[in-house]
Formats: C-alpha cells, sequence, structure tokens
C-alpha cells in the first residue's frame, strides 16, 4: 500500500482535483464495475456513488479525485482510498493524511 499526503487545502476553496494511475505485478489494475471511496477517520468521504471521484480508464487503472470545493472543518485528516471490486474483493490502494486549514 502506497502513502501519499495531500497538500494543504484552505477549506472552503476548490481544490483542483488529482489523478492517480494505479498497477501492481500484474500490470495495470482494472477497475471495470469498481466503486472507490476515499473514507477519512472524520467521517468525510468522497467517493464514485457520491460523483466527486470518477473511474477515467477502468482497464488503464487510472482514476481521478474530481476538482471540486472541499468544505470540511479544519484538521488533519487521516484516509484510506479502498477499491471494491464487482466480486465483493475489498483492496486499499493508498493511505495517508490531508490537511485542511481555515481561511485565516
Amino acid at each position: 500500500m502506497a502513502d501519499y499526503v495531500f497538500p494543504e487545502h484552505i477549506s472552503g476553496d476548490t481544490f483542483h482535483g488529482v489523478r492517480f494511475a494505479l498497477s501492481n505485478q500484474n500490470g495495470f489494475i482494472n477497475f471495470k464495475g469498481a466503486s472507490i471511496s476515499l473514507v477519512t477517520d472524520r467521517s468525510e468521504t468522497l467517493s464514485t456513488g457520491k460523483g466527486n471521484i470518477s473511474i477515467v480508464d477502468a482497464k488503464g487503472g487510472i482514476f481521478e479525485i474530481k476538482e471540486q470545493i472541499i468544505s470540511w472543518k479544519p484538521a488533519i485528516y487521516r484516509y484510506a482510498l479502498i477499491v471494491t471490486f464487482p466480486g465483493g474483493k475489498i483492496k486499499t490502494y493508498l493511505q495517508g493524511s490531508w490537511k485542511i486549514v481555515g481561511r485565516f
């Protein structure tokens, strides 16, 4: 599992998004039919189901956390990025932190 630290973000500002390509020893991870969720330790969630994460190239293992306004309370959020595959397999591919700060 890889660690990724998101850049510091001001609550209420537009997050410009980020794109990831994931692979393993067998090549690109196939996201066809999968759902992806970024779950935090403070009950904030981004997901394909909510429309704020999208699978860009399922066979190429590419997804993105879309550009969007993030208005979470200022804090350091620990997160896990979890993929649920159509057959029921669940895999955490990324984890890390995201510092959200106040405007002033």
